[in-house]
């Protein structure tokens, strides 16, 4: 992420970040093959279930900043 960061480590702009998240995590959600969070737990409840879930996607970003 340092492309979105300023000298001084502050975000330059916070919603790019998170669409740019979002972006990749869809990207992800579509991939049939990957073992998401969400698969691996459709498989503890017997459920065949392998890739992502695409509408469960949120993204939230924020910065802390220390005085």
């Amino acid at each position: 992420m340092r492309p979105f960061l300023k000298a001084e480590d502050r975000l330059l702009d916070p919603g790019l970040v998170a669409e740019m998240l979002a972006i990749q995590a869809e990207r992800y959600s579509m991939q049939v093959e990957w073992d998401s969070p969400f698969a691996r737990n459709a498989r503890q409840h017997y459920h065949d279930y392998m890739g992502g879930k695409p509408d469960d996607i949120t993204v939230v970003v924020a910065q802390v900043i220390h005085n």
